[in-house]
Protein backbone atom coordinates (compact mmCIF):
# COMPACT_ATOMS: atom_id res chain seq x y z
CA UNK A 1 0.00 0.00 0.00
CA UNK A 2 1.28 3.34 -0.65
CA UNK A 3 1.35 5.54 2.41
CA UNK A 4 2.65 9.10 0.98
CA UNK A 5 1.23 12.17 1.34
CA UNK A 6 -0.60 13.80 -1.40
CA UNK A 7 -1.52 17.86 -1.57
CA UNK A 8 -5.01 17.49 -1.88
CA UNK A 9 -7.51 20.29 -2.67
CA UNK A 10 -11.03 20.15 -1.39
CA UNK A 11 -13.63 22.75 -2.84
CA UNK A 12 -17.75 22.17 -2.49
CA UNK A 13 -21.07 24.24 -3.15
CA UNK A 14 -24.00 23.88 -0.98
CA UNK A 15 -27.20 26.16 -0.07
CA UNK A 16 -27.66 23.95 2.62
CA UNK A 17 -25.92 25.35 5.95
CA UNK A 18 -25.79 21.98 7.86
CA UNK A 19 -23.89 20.35 5.29
CA UNK A 20 -21.71 23.73 4.11
CA UNK A 21 -20.71 23.44 8.51
CA UNK A 22 -20.18 19.48 8.11
CA UNK A 23 -18.10 19.64 5.29
CA UNK A 24 -15.89 22.44 7.16
CA UNK A 25 -15.42 20.32 10.32
CA UNK A 26 -14.32 17.03 8.32
CA UNK A 27 -12.26 19.48 6.38
CA UNK A 28 -10.71 21.04 10.12
CA UNK A 29 -10.68 17.02 11.17
CA UNK A 30 -8.28 16.01 8.67
CA UNK A 31 -5.57 19.08 9.24
CA UNK A 32 -7.05 21.24 6.13
CA UNK A 33 -6.74 24.68 5.48
CA UNK A 34 -8.96 27.23 4.42
CA UNK A 35 -7.80 28.97 1.18
CA UNK A 36 -11.15 30.81 0.46
CA UNK A 37 -14.89 30.38 2.33
CA UNK A 38 -15.15 26.85 0.87
CA UNK A 39 -11.38 25.68 -0.66
CA UNK A 40 -9.39 23.72 1.59
CA UNK A 41 -6.01 22.44 1.02
CA UNK A 42 -3.33 20.15 2.81
CA UNK A 43 -1.55 16.61 2.58
CA UNK A 44 -3.64 13.33 3.01
CA UNK A 45 -3.40 9.97 2.58
CA UNK A 46 -4.55 8.12 0.49
CA UNK A 47 -6.59 6.49 2.99
CA UNK A 48 -7.77 9.57 3.96
CA UNK A 49 -8.41 11.12 0.44
CA UNK A 50 -10.82 7.83 -0.22
CA UNK A 51 -12.65 8.07 3.02
CA UNK A 52 -13.34 11.81 3.16
CA UNK A 53 -14.47 11.33 -0.50
CA UNK A 54 -16.89 8.89 0.77
CA UNK A 55 -18.42 11.26 3.23
CA UNK A 56 -18.13 14.10 1.13
CA UNK A 57 -20.32 11.64 -1.55
CA UNK A 58 -22.73 11.01 0.98
CA UNK A 59 -22.76 13.92 2.19
CA UNK A 60 -23.53 16.27 -1.16
CA UNK A 61 -26.33 14.68 -2.91
CA UNK A 62 -28.67 17.41 -3.36
CA UNK A 63 -29.44 18.62 -7.24
CA UNK A 64 -27.88 21.89 -6.49
CA UNK A 65 -24.71 20.65 -4.22
CA UNK A 66 -21.21 20.17 -5.46
CA UNK A 67 -17.77 18.93 -4.99
CA UNK A 68 -14.29 18.87 -6.19
CA UNK A 69 -11.65 16.72 -4.94
CA UNK A 70 -7.76 17.31 -6.70
CA UNK A 71 -4.74 15.40 -6.23
CA UNK A 72 -1.08 16.24 -6.57
CA UNK A 73 2.31 14.94 -5.37
CA UNK A 74 4.30 16.89 -3.31
CA UNK A 75 7.06 17.06 -5.88
CA UNK A 76 4.56 18.41 -8.48
CA UNK A 77 2.95 20.85 -5.98
CA UNK A 78 6.44 21.94 -5.07
CA UNK A 79 7.27 22.98 -8.85
CA UNK A 80 3.76 24.22 -9.79
CA UNK A 81 2.99 27.86 -10.29
CA UNK A 82 0.62 29.24 -8.35
CA UNK A 83 -1.10 32.62 -7.71
CA UNK A 84 -1.18 32.44 -4.14
CA UNK A 85 1.48 31.35 -1.53
CA UNK A 86 0.04 28.47 -1.24
CA UNK A 87 3.08 26.46 -0.25
CA UNK A 88 3.37 27.98 2.60
CA UNK A 89 -0.42 27.50 3.86
CA UNK A 90 0.37 23.70 3.01
CA UNK A 91 3.52 23.51 5.28
CA UNK A 92 2.38 24.56 8.02
CA UNK A 93 2.76 23.11 11.48
CA UNK A 94 0.68 21.39 13.43
CA UNK A 95 -0.56 23.77 16.61
CA UNK A 96 -0.22 20.95 19.34
CA UNK A 97 2.99 20.22 20.84
CA UNK A 98 3.53 16.50 22.81
CA UNK A 99 4.38 16.36 26.28
CA UNK A 100 5.61 13.21 28.19
CA UNK A 101 3.47 11.92 31.09
CA UNK A 102 5.82 10.68 33.71
CA UNK A 103 5.74 7.01 34.35
CA UNK A 104 3.71 6.04 37.50
CA UNK A 105 6.16 4.06 39.85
Amino acid sequence: MNNSLYTTLVSWETRNWRHRDRALLWCKDYGLKPITKHVFIGELYQKERSQMNTKFRELFIGKTEKFFFATMCNACFNESMSGMNLQDKVKQTSTFELIQMPKKA
